[in-house]
C-alpha cells in the first residue's frame, strides 16, 4: 500500500456535485498546500510548476459558465495522474480524498 506524502481532502465539497463548486474548492486548497511547503527541494520542481498548473486549471474551471462535465472529468484525471506521482521507496504524492 501505498504511503501518501500529503492529502487534498474534498469530500465535503465533492457531495455536492457541482463541478464548478468542486473546481473552486480543488484550486484553493491545493493553492494552500504549495504555500505551505508542500513539495519544497530542487527534486520537487517540476511536481510543483505542473501543480501550479493544475491550480489555474482548476481556478478558471471555477469561473466557467455551464463548465461541461467532460472538460471537469479532464482536470481530475490530470488531477488524479500527478496524485498519483511515485516519489520512491513505496510512497506517492497526495491522496484525493472524495469520500
Amino acid at each position: 500500500m501505498a504511503r501518501w506524502l500529503g492529502t487534498l481532502d474534498i469530500s465535503k465539497v465533492w457531495k455536492s456535485e457541482d463541478p464548478r463548486l468542486i473546481s473552486a474548492e480543488i484550486a484553493k486548497r491545493l493553492r494552500l498546500m504549495l504555500l505551505y511547503s508542500f513539495l519544497e527541494g530542487e527534486n520537487n520542481r517540476l511536481l510543483k510548476a505542473v501543480a501550479e498548473e493544475i491550480v489555474e486549471e482548476f481556478q478558471s474551471a471555477s469561473e466557467t459558465e455551464g463548465l461541461d462535465v467532460e472538460d471537469f472529468d479532464d482536470l481530475m484525471q490530470t488531477l488524479y495522474d500527478w496524485a498519483d506521482s511515485d516519489l520512491g521507496s513505496g510512497k506517492k504524492l497526495c491522496w484525493i480524498k472524495t469520500s
